[in-house]
């Protein structure tokens, strides 16, 4: 099978900016750490208008669960000295704990020193709940009450897409599409299948989804896209009702033709390392001499991977600005004519 050669003009510039991943993951730290901390003097600076203390509450409560919040989420209140000795873990507590608007679900003894409210079916997407916390229904010396309030997250959707891969097939060329849903908070998967339909050349398209680590992301895959004489679309619908999230979108896929070999997308990529992701149209010639033909500009290339129609550009130095990227003609195909 011969070769051939992608036909680029010239070169193809591409702009990004690269994030520094050390910056990146002391930044995560520090935000990890402060929400570990959880300090009421923290929480009330996020929102003043909506937690109100007193300096007395703040001698009670040492930490308490501020959003936003997922919907099955619990609502804990720390105190920094124990409970009374009347109080035992798991007791249900009555008119200590006013929620507005109203919600059904337990308020109980949590440890020797705190309480959690804890929801019959989820507090409501989108919704900001506000709690009144009768201190003195706790310690009797008490003559302050906490308040505060909790922004549950909406739910909503995204789609994450790695596009489109060649299928290795003898019959015709053809592709598969791998994307995923990924939702703010858990789903009901089975339900969230509905959101997503697939449109080729006017038909539907069967679509498999793959099986959900968890209940905040559906992956799925369309195969079996057979590439014509000319471009052709594939046509994703997604429509967010089913679960009463509004969001629609209409998203079009370019599927390249018989004769086209191209770029379909450069993207920098942050995980144990860094590196820089070309992908093209059609599955590469394996050994190939790539000096020279994807250049980073002000950063030497220390090597190249080729993975069936991907290019992994991994630089010598550390990317942490924004980063040109040349890809100049002369990388081959493996499908030839």
């Amino acid at each position: 099978m011969q070769a051939r050669q992608c036909a680029f003009d010239g070169s193809r510039k591409v702009f990004f900016k690269f994030t520094d991943m050390k910056s990146l993951k002391i930044r995560n730290l520090l935000f990890f750490i402060s929400g570990l901390v959880g300090l009421i003097l923290l929480s009330c600076q996020q929102d003043n208008s909506q937690t109100k203390v007193t300096r007395e509450a703040l001698s009670y409560v040492s930490n308490y669960t501020h959003g936003p919040l997922q919907s099955e989420s619990s609502i804990l209140i720390r105190f920094y000295k124990d409970l009374p000795q009347h109080f035992k873990s798991g007791q249900e507590l009555d008119e200590v704990l006013e929620i507005s608007p109203s919600i059904a679900g337990k308020c109980v003894v949590s440890g020797s020193k705190g309480i959690e409210f804890v929801p019959d079916k989820g507090f409501a997407h989108g919704e900001m709940y506000h709690f009144h916390l009768h201190l003195n229904k706790l310690f009797a010396e008490a003559k302050s009450d906490f308040q505060f309030s909790v922004k549950i997250v909406p739910l909503n959707f995204t789609l994450h897409s790695s596009g489109i891969t060649p299928e290795k097939r003898t019959d015709s060329p053809a592709y598969r599409y791998d994307a995923k849903l990924v939702f703010t908070d858990a789903v009901d998967m089975e339900r969230a299948k509905d959101i997503v339909r697939v449109e080729y050349l006017g038909e539907k398209t069967e679509i498999s989804f793959l099986p959900a680590e968890n209940q905040y992301e559906l992956p799925f895959r369309v195969s079996g896209i057979v590439r014509g004489e000319e471009d052709a679309y594939l046509h994703i619908h997604l429509d967010g009702s089913i679960l009463s999230i509004d969001n629609q979108n209409d998203i079009e896929v370019k599927i390249p033709g018989k004769n086209s070999f191209e770029i379909l997308n450069v993207r920098p990529v942050s995980e144990n390392t860094q590196y820089i992701e070309v992908q093209f149209s059609e599955i590469l010639k394996k050994k190939q001499d790539l000096t020279g033909l994807i250049k980073i500009e002000d950063n030497k290339t220390e090597k190249f991977l080729i993975q069936e129609n991907l290019i992994k550009v991994f630089p010598a130095e550390l990317l942490n600005e924004e980063v040109t990227v040349k890809i100049y003609s002369g990388i081959q195909s493996n499908t030839g004519k």
